[in-house]
């Protein structure tokens, strides 16, 4: 639930998850059995994201990324992480909106990216926060048994309004090879 006071144009994300959550049926062979989560908060003066492996022991490095608002602020490509450890990366408080994404290892049965976002974390030197980033990328949801509807707070409701998500990068609304927009 919204509160009434919530700024217009902040970014909510709700997640569903359903069990069964197993996948029945093979799993590939080739795929080390690595499963590995971002998630994100705002820790005063900095953003702070934490990967972390759920699966068995990576046999081979993940790429990552860290996005601020829409430009790449760091690549790294050294992660390998063993059953249940995890690797913590902070960014300043600085009002952009910060995204973590994180490959998954070969073969993953479920999804090819682990990410997270967070938006209005500190302000910017004019004291204000940068909004509408969070859904301008896919959602960490490709998992058949996980959905994470993320919306950005409005003011009146149209009848009319139709929206794709995610809406995509630019006025071309660029969005990942392979990835369709829900609409």
């Amino acid at each position: 639930m919204v509160s009434c006071d919530a700024e217009l144009g902040r970014t909510h994300c709700s997640t569903a998850h359903v069990f069964p959550d197993t996948a029945c049926g093979p799993v590939n062979s080739l795929w080390d059995g690595a499963n590995l989560r971002v998630s994100g908060a705002c820790n005063g003066n900095e953003v702070e994201f934490t990967i972390t492996n759920e699966g068995e022991n990576m046999t081979q490095t993940a790429s990552y990324v860290i996005i601020e608002d829409i430009m790449i602020q760091m690549e790294g490509a050294s992660i390998q992480l063993d059953h249940g450890s995890s690797e913590t990366f902070t960014v300043p408080a600085n009002g952009s909106t910060w995204r973590l994404e994180i490959d998954q290892t070969a073969y993953h049965p479920l999804s090819l990216k682990a990410s997270a976002a967070v938006e209005g974390c500190g302000t910017n030197p004019s004291g204000v926060i940068s909004q509408g980033f969070v859904t301008l990328f896919p959602q960490d949801d490709a998992a058949f048994y996980e959905d994470v509807d993320c919306i950005e707070n409005i003011g009146s409701y149209d009848p009319n309004d139709k929206q794709g998500f995610p809406r995509g990068v630019g006025a071309e609304h660029f969005i990942p090879k392979g990835k369709k927009s829900n609409t």
